[in-house]
């Protein structure tokens, strides 16, 4: 009906929520301020203070939002501002553990003091290097030893000759023996005016050579002067011990003349307890290491100061406030650290080799990560997990497929305390809510950021200020009023809802840097409203391969779809193509078939398993409107078939259920449908036609096949008036609209649409519970009588329905 056509139909201003220039009080970003902060997400920062400022275990952070949405540049501004207030966390160090060499000792030093540490130390190696080899050759140390050396001797030869005269009074001898290549004293029996062993002479007394009872004198007199002789060796080696401490103490004392001072000066340095045991067991250590160098042993000395040196894990700037580490590379080594292997054949790692992770640099601060990319990463995670839970850092190498063997060298614990954010999106965070039991402990803060923003001056100046923040940043062109009111209208749209407009920044800069491209290539000093549009032109050119595509297959009729005339049982719906950089519309025919019968609606996609469960929802809920609208008096009738043609992937949603059902009441009553009308929407079993998702795209779908085609002015497309504050169309369509070649109609009920997509009246139920004659609803329920007289009567032998195949219809 043409009265329902312009009563519903929708003007060019209803097209698209244009800010204009003026709302901008300024000729461009040149006069703006730029953005320090993040405005129009108060639920998400207050969330990010709460959880960055609250001292309590498992209040860590879950950035929950979009891509571009300002997470990342909210955790920076935010704790740009917090961070330097916080109190500078220590210094941590790792030595030698000369108790336990596989096991490093952690030391806690004051911020700054690490590196000052091992500066001392390396100076303390080089002055021990320097000078010991000179100390050692001092005369009063060689004196020393030579009279040590000498008293030692001197024992053992008395204790010789003592023993040797009582072996010759009674016949025996002190020889020397050669075994294994050392020689040692021996006692042997004298027989015959020569030592003989003691086998030698058992030997002559069993061929009778020896009296036997000599033999056995000698051998019992034998094993008491060998006893003896023990006794006398151990008295030596008691001599060569004390004379070994006694040297080892005049060491001890000349070592003190070099390292003492080196030592009470650090000690004095630092005063840190840990440091100062560490150092006691350090002089202990050197005085071996000068016993080693006075035996020559020269690379073993070396290598024993090279062990004194100071492994600076983390150092702070004294004063800095706690550290903000944003870890790019969530892998387990990078986030934790490592002990480095050396490599096969080689020396076992040591304090040296260990490496500290992002989490030790961000203990006593912040810690921000993807989360996806540290789930992503094996061992990461969990990792994680048992960090924050334990509040200790445990450094370990990581298995090798190179290096398969375990490393020994296990550091101390190191207690560790930080801030963690992930950030990610919101079906991450849900996802890790229902599957990980530790996640709600652990992370107790959800901070969320909207995708959207409510499009009032306090939004219109922020998104101005973050324009001058990127044209500031990136060295672009400053953009005039009426550029920003073209940036905010493509933010409207991304938002998909009028009085919205998208906080995705991140699109806006590449608009922004496209057009600022464009103007500066022909000489322009700033970004205006052409620029801008014509970057977002070439964005969808870029990405618009398979569009023209689709397009060039409905050109050449390869895909069918009819603009013009009225058919039976067809009506063009609207599908949408995501593709994630692009999105377009696509008109699809629904058609349907009905006929008497008991099989109600047969859903072809769904027979042939290419539907989602939303879009059979849907068909269910068109057979419920048919049962309520038709049906209350007689049951339903019918076998009918809804199929999208030329359709060979899954379809999903419910946005097709008002044109399936046009469609369907077509075929039933023989009302042909016009062709120039494409429908979107969803209804429900009372009729009321439901907003749907990409109504832009779908409608610009349809008139860029009617304009490629020929505008006939008649043309449109219905949607949901629901969907109306969701309008932001293209220039070309808005003009159409405004010259009366298109048109849009928003519709509440399906009445509505009936009425606009064949002309003829819907038609009510009057007090005798009947539609009235002529109407679109009349004929459906006649139609539907005749479905069920056929059923129960057997061959139809009523005449056909108006509108059936050579016959007329004259309700229009």
């Amino acid at each position: 009906m043409r009265g329902t056509r312009e009563r519903l139909a929708l003007s060019s201003r209803d097209l698209f929520p244009e800010i204009p220039p003026e709302a901008f009080p300024f000729p461009s970003t040149a006069e703006v301020e730029p953005a320090d902060t993040v405005l129009c997400q108060e639920r998400g920062m207050a969330a990010l203070e709460l959880g960055f400022t609250l001292d309590a275990p498992g209040y860590n952070i879950f950035l929950a939002g979009a891509t571009g949405t300002g997470r990342s540049t909210a955790v920076r501004l935010l704790l740009s501002r917090l961070a330097p207030s916080l109190p500078t966390p220590p210094d941590r160090v790792l030595v030698k553990n000369f108790s336990d060499p596989d096991r490093p000792r952690l030391i806690t030093l004051p911020p700054g003091q690490g590196p000052a540490l091992a500066r001392r130390m390396e100076g303390l190696v080089d002055a021990v290097r320097r000078r010991a080899p000179s100390i050692l050759e001092d005369k009063a140390i060689e004196a020393a030893r030579e009279e040590l050396t000498r008293k030692v001797a001197e024992r053992q030869r008395a204790l010789l000759e003592q023993l040797e005269r009582s072996l010759k009074e009674d016949g025996f001898a002190l020889v020397q023996m050669e075994a294994g290549g050392m020689v040692r004293p021996e006692v042997l029996p004298v027989w015959e005016g020569r030592p003989v062993p003691l086998e030698e002479l058992e030997s002559l007394a069993s061929r009778g050579l020896i009296p036997t009872s000599v033999v056995e004198s000698l051998r019992t007199k034998h094993a008491l002067y060998h006893e003896a002789l023990n006794e006398v060796m151990r008295s030596v080696r008691e001599a060569a011990r004390e004379a070994e401490s006694a040297f080892r103490e005049v060491l001890r004392r000349t070592l003190a003349t070099l390292v003492e001072p080196l030592l009470a000066e650090i000690r004095e340095a630092f005063r840190v307890e840990e440091l100062t045991r560490y150092l006691e067991e350090l002089r202990e250590d050197l005085v071996a290491g000068f016993e080693e160098l006075a035996s020559g042993g020269k690379e073993a000395f070396e290598e024993r100061l090279k062990a004194y040196r100071v492994n600076v894990l983390v150092s702070r700037e004294p004063g800095s406030g706690a550290p903000v580490v944003f870890e790019n590379h969530p892998s387990y080594t990078n986030l934790f650290g490592t002990v480095e292997r050396v490599g096969l054949p080689g020396p076992p790692p040591t304090h040296m080799n260990v490496k500290a992770g992002s989490v030790l640099a961000a203990d006593g601060g912040f810690l921000v990560l993807s989360a996806i990319d540290l789930l992503l990463e094996p061992g990461s995670w969990e990792g994680l997990k048992r960090t924050l839970k334990s509040g200790l850092l445990e450094i370990q190498a990581p298995w090798s497929a190179f290096f398969p063997g375990p490393s020994f060298l296990k550091p101390e614990p190191i207690p560790v305390k930080v801030k963690v954010a992930l950030v990610g999106t919101p079906f991450l965070y849900y996802l890790l809510l229902e599957r990980d039991p530790d996640f709600s402990k652990i992370f107790k803060v959800k901070a969320e950021f909207d995708a959207v923003m409510e499009t009032d001056s306090r939004a219109l100046e922020y998104y101005a200020r973050v324009v001058a923040r990127i044209v500031r940043d990136e060295g672009l062109l400053h953009v005039t009023a009426d550029g920003l009111s073209a940036l905010v209208g493509f933010g409207t749209r991304e938002a998909g809802r009028r009085g919205k407009i998208s906080a995705r920044f991140s699109e806006v800069a590449d608009v922004l840097r496209e057009a600022s491209f464009i103007a500066r290539r022909e000489g322009k000093g700033t970004v205006g409203r052409e620029e801008v549009e014509r970057a977002l032109e070439a964005r969808r050119e870029r990405h618009g391969l398979l569009e023209a595509k689709v397009k060039e297959a409905i050109q050449e009729d390869l895909i069918l779809i009819e603009t013009e005339g009225f058919r039976v049982g067809r009506i063009n719906g609207l599908s949408v193509y995501d593709l994630g950089d692009s999105s377009f519309g696509k008109p699809t025919r629904i058609t349907a078939s009905a006929s008497p019968g008991r099989a109600g609606i047969i859903n072809v996609e769904r027979e042939a398993r290419l539907s989602g469960g939303i879009y059979d929802k849907g068909v269910l809920i068109i057979a419920g409107y048919l049962r309520r609208q038709y049906a209350r008096e007689r049951p339903l009738s019918i076998t009918a078939s809804l199929c999208f043609e030329q359709s060979y992937a899954g379809v999903e949603g419910d946005s097709a259920s008002v044109a399936e059902l046009l469609a369907l009441l077509s075929e039933i009553s023989g009302v042909p449908l016009d062709q120039g009308v494409a429908v979107t929407g969803s209804i429900n079993q009372h009729g009321d036609v439901q907003p749907v998702g990409a109504v832009n795209e779908k409608i610009e779908g349809f008139f860029d096949l009617c304009a490629a085609r020929g505008l006939t002015g008649s043309q449109g497309v219905i949607i949901p008036r629901k969907n109306v504050p969701d309008l932001a169309l293209k220039a070309e369509v808005r003009k159409a609209v405004e010259e009366g070649r298109f048109h849009i109609w928003a519709v509440e009920r399906v009445e509505e649409a009936i009425e606009i997509a064949t002309g003829v009246p819907a038609g009510e139920r009057g007090p005798d519970g009947e539609f009235p004659p002529g109407t679109f609803n009349r004929a459906v329920e006649d139609a539907l009588a005749r479905f069920s007289r056929a059923l129960q009567e057997g061959p139809p032998d009523y005449p056909p329905a108006p509108g059936a195949p050579g016959v007329p219809w004259t309700g229009r």
